[in-house]
């Protein structure tokens, strides 16, 4: 919500600048937040990125200078997610939504947006427009800017009906390279992955049954050339319907589950988990994910709770700290 924020008036652009300094005393370093909003809807009031297809809001794009410009004075870094496989804020389902208004009578669901020609042809005219973009308060080019710390392609992407994984492997691996090209191979890039298994003894760890069969292959990303750290969630409220122990102990496996996959290769990031309250259950929860990290003697992980926003704000997810 960072760089919605920021457009805002002066109470949104205040709370901003609250949650960074938050961060800073906390001693968190990594922020996490949207480089996208697609669509004209208005509630969007004027702050799309992309309000159609083609079509950029350089306002909206100078809301994101200026909150890489924040983060680096408080020396935080900021992972930059391109688009969503979840509705909310425009996503991939936006793309699909303007590729079927062009003719393209493919794209009737979202997950086509995998397949599509014109939505190809549209993201990657938008990741362009992001990775090669001038930062207007710094003046320094996305691609020479420390602040930025990774591009993520997509966040929890399911492909449901491809059980082997190869329609998402191959449009990962095109726009994985397309990044590092565009940005010269100066930042990391991942995917934002929930972390289902989809083959071998990991399937086992999985949240709930049929995580295999959503067709996104985190051991396939991890051999990827395109994709440069692992990413995974944990979401036990959400996919789990057990008392809060029983999901501890699934945190506990899941988190071991992807350490010992990244023992001998790429690094992980838990880029998003949350608890909902009661607060000495959240915790707990936070603690032990923390504790694990710090139990790994290789140091190849890092974590990113979420959201971190103002009291003022509305909980709407039940997550927020």
């Amino acid at each position: 919500w960072l760089r919605y924020a920021m457009l805002g008036n002066e109470t949104e652009r205040r709370w901003v600048f609250e949650t960074l300094d938050a961060m800073r005393e906390i001693g968190a370093d990594v922020a996490r937040t949207w480089a996208f909003l697609d669509g004209d809807e208005s509630s969007y009031d004027g702050r799309s990125t992309q309000p159609r297809r083609g079509e950029f809001n350089e306002r909206a794009f100078v809301g994101l200078d200026e909150v890489l410009y924040e983060c680096e004075r408080r020396r935080i870094r900021v992972i930059l997610t391109l688009t969503n496989y979840w509705d909310d804020y425009g996503g991939i389902a936006r793309y699909a939504r303007w590729a079927r208004e062009e003719g393209e009578t493919s794209a009737y669901r979202r997950e086509d947006f995998f397949t599509s020609p014109k939505c190809r042809d549209a993201f990657e005219a938008f990741v362009a427009k992001v990775v090669t973009r001038t930062n207007t308060f710094t003046n320094v080019a996305y691609k020479d800017d420390p602040t930025i710390f990774a591009y993520q392609l997509i966040n929890e992407p399911r492909l449901p009906g491809d059980d082997r994984g190869d329609v998402f492997h191959e449009w990962a691996t095109y726009f994985g390279a397309l990044v590092k090209r565009l940005d010269e191979g100066n930042h990391l890039v991942s995917v934002g992955t929930e972390g289902f298994f989809m083959r071998g003894e990991g399937v086992e760890a999985n949240p709930f049954a049929g995580a295999e069969r959503q067709g996104v292959d985190v051991d396939r990303l991890r051999e990827s050339d395109a994709v440069d750290f692992v990413a995974a969630h944990v979401w036990t409220d959400d996919w789990m319907d057990s008392d809060d122990e029983s999901k501890l102990r699934f945190l506990e496996r899941w988190i071991r589950a992807h350490l010992a996959k990244s023992a001998n290769d790429k690094p992980i990031v838990f880029e998003e988990f949350g608890k909902k309250r009661p607060l000495a259950v959240r915790d707990a929860y936070f603690a032990r994910t923390f504790e694990l990290l710090r139990e790994d003697d290789r140091r190849r992980a890092g974590a990113l709770f979420w959201l971190l926003s103002p009291a003022e704000i509305e909980d709407y997810d039940g997550f927020t700290v």
